[in-house]
């Protein structure tokens, strides 16, 4: 189907913590998803495409949802792009000034995003949650681990509001066109095509090639590395131990831990701090790789065949192949018929894709 994808997500109740699985949903027939959450809350989320003027929403408490994103906490921009916030909040990631824990949606405080100015992607991590402006500036909030809210505050203190992203390394005329948030750092896209990320840099995550364990609490730029002069970065996935992004080339680079076989240059262990190519592997030749997703121990890819291919190690292979190590891209097993149209990762780190056969 040639529908648009928009994000939706499904909950299960494990005693008191919600545990939040993010999946794109095809909209190009109307389909309805009733789910649980919170411990003893329901909720109806449904989604709709109108073939006239190609929009999607999502339902949920009576807010209808155009992109939702979860993690330790639920955020969502609703189609009048206000940004709404639930779940857990220890470190004030619903960013509703406030660490109580939140079980219906909350719009968030207005912080640091000037009057006027609306959010228009947002990205959530266990604890911080990471967005972009209609001024085309970024904001985080939560927790402050390692300088993830890249506002240069030395003190690291959690940001129960939104808090403005410095520009760092980025270029006075750049600004961030995607933004992803990992375990306790974050990456996004500058409108150069490049890639800018802050906060923790163990394992090398931030790409800038130091090999020391430093955090940066404004945004670095990520090293060319393997990167040909001629690419343009176009997407980036922080994820627990490992980084990647796509490129225009149809090629996927990686860098960070290499554990188990993360990096997919058909290698395995230690670490690079500078972006490296990931291997051809079981691709086939002429396949380009349009998006990449990372998990707790296996990244995987889209190909513009409609097939996701992964490396690393253990079941998030979707292979069969619960834990050799997998040091190059492997083809997805799948178990009915159709293709994917999209591939996510869950706050879990589990992989998940939705074919277009449903």
């Amino acid at each position: 189907a040639n529908g648009i994808n928009t994000q939706t997500c499904g909950f299960t109740a494990n005693g008191y913590k919600s545990m939040v699985y993010r999946v794109n949903l095809d909209t190009s027939s109307g389909t309805s998803l009733n789910t649980l959450f919170s411990k003893s809350m329901t909720a109806n989320m449904t989604a709709s495409m109108s073939p006239t003027n190609l929009t999607s929403t999502i339902t949920i408490a009576n807010l209808r949802f155009r992109q939702i994103t979860a993690g330790g906490s639920t955020c969502g921009i609703t189609d009048t792009y206000a940004t709404y916030c639930w779940g857990a909040n220890s470190n004030g990631q619903v960013g509703n000034n406030s660490t109580t824990n939140v079980l219906l949606p909350v719009q968030i405080s207005q912080g640091a995003i000037p009057t006027g100015v609306v959010l228009k992607s947002i990205d959530a991590d266990q604890y911080t949650v990471c967005a972009i402006g209609s001024n085309e500036s970024s904001y985080c909030w939560g927790s402050d681990v390692d300088g993830v809210l890249g506002n240069g505050d030395v003190s690291y203190q959690n940001s129960l509001v939104p808090s403005l992203v410095l520009k760092g390394a980025i270029p006075a005329n750049v600004t961030l066109k995607s933004i992803s948030v990992g375990s306790n750092y974050a990456c996004g896209v500058g409108t150069n095509n490049k890639v800018y990320c802050w906060g923790s840099n163990v394992y090398g995550l931030l790409g800038n090639g130091e090999s020391s364990n430093n955090y940066y609490i404004t945004p670095v730029a990520v090293s060319d590395g393997e990167i040909p002069p001629t690419t343009k970065l176009l997407s980036v996935s922080a994820g627990a131990v490992t980084t990647c992004a796509t490129g225009s080339d149809g090629e996927v680079y990686c860098w960070g831990s290499n554990s188990g076989g993360m990096l997919g240059n058909g290698t395995s262990g230690g670490v690079s701090v500078t972006p490296v190519l990931v291997s051809q592997g079981s691709v086939p030749a002429p396949v380009s790789l349009v998006s990449v997703v990372n998990g707790t121990t296996a990244s995987c890819a889209l190909g513009n065949d409609g097939n996701s291919y992964c490396w690393g190690q253990g079941y998030l292979l979707g292979n069969n192949n619960n834990f050799t190590i997998q040091s190059s891209p492997a083809p997805v097993t799948q178990t009915s018929s159709g293709v994917f149209n999209s591939i996510v990762t869950t706050s879990l780190g589990v992989i998940c894709g939705i074919n277009n056969s449903g």
